[in-house]
């Protein structure tokens, strides 16, 4: 089943899961740097568009807080795009990233320890930047 997953989503199921029970090792080869470059687009696609509609209609400060859950995701594929490295904890990448990525991770990781939510600011912010994942 596993044969026939999108590569963006098998992408992050790999590189963040520890299996129970046996090992994902001889599905490796759908896990490299082509699938990577997948969930970092489709990863921006989706921000960007979930982002947009958020601020345009819906305002909801849970849905700001949920597509920064979301773009710390992105960021570790964007990194193992460029590194051929999966950093598995986000504190651990926090410091190798450029400073665009440091801030939406520190903003990410301060919201979901529970930071109040400015969501004019902060979307904007995330919009920005998915918006310059789709040249990477």
């Amino acid at each position: 089943e596993l044969e026939h997953w999108p590569p963006a989503d098998f992408f992050s199921l790999y590189h963040d899961t520890t299996p129970l029970e046996g090992s994902l090792d001889s599905l490796a080869h759908r896990a490299g740097r082509e699938a990577g470059q997948e969930a970092v687009h489709m990863g921006a696609a989706n921000l960007y568009h979930a982002c947009l509609h958020n601020l345009l209609h819906a305002r909801k400060e849970s849905t700001v807080r949920g597509l920064y859950k979301q773009a710390a995701f992105v960021l570790q594929a964007a990194y193992f795009v460029r590194t051929g490295t999966f950093v598995r904890r986000q504190e651990e990448l926090l410091p190798l990233l450029e400073p665009a990525g440091q801030e939406i991770l520190s903003h990410s990781l301060r919201l979901r320890a529970g930071e109040p939510v400015e969501v004019g600011p902060l979307s904007q912010l995330l919009l920005e930047w998915a918006g310059l994942l789709f040249e990477l």
